[in-house]
Parts: C-alpha cells; structure tokens; sequence
C-alpha cells in the first residue's frame, strides 16, 4: 500500500496575531484549519473547551494542534 504525504507551506506575515489574547503570537502552534495561537493561550483554552476557538473543529489527541517549527527565532 503507498503511503501519501502531504506537505504544506503557510505564508505568514510577521508578526501574526494569536486568535485568542489578540496580542503578537509567543510559542505558535496551529490547528488543522491554519488558526494561530499562543501556546499557553491554547492551553488555557483547551482546559474548558475541546473546540478550536476560531472555526470550532475538534482538538483532540489524535487530531491537536502542532507547533509551528522554526518561527521562534524570526519574532
């Protein structure tokens, strides 16, 4: 059976804005419709809601949101 990977590539523009506390993104990750957020503010979030905050698609363990790689050292 093949194996399919998708890769993807954001465009962000700096600096990106965290759909929660609205201040400039520390720490991003992302959900699985691209909504940034800080990752102790999605932290916080998630301890009362399992919903993105955005676009309301489930965050669960097998569908979380991921840490955006290699964007800390270009805030």
């Amino acid at each position: 059976m093949a194996q399919t990977v998708q890769n993807v590539t954001l465009s962000l523009t700096l600096p990106i804005t965290c759909h929660i506390c609205l201040g400039k993104v520390r720490q991003p990750v992302i959900c699985i419709n691209n909504h940034v957020f800080c990752s102790i503010c999605i932290d916080l979030w998630l301890k009362n809601n399992s919903q993105c905050p955005a676009c309301r698609v489930p965050i669960t363990p097998e569908n979380p949101c991921k840490e955006i790689i290699g964007l800390e050292g270009l805030q």
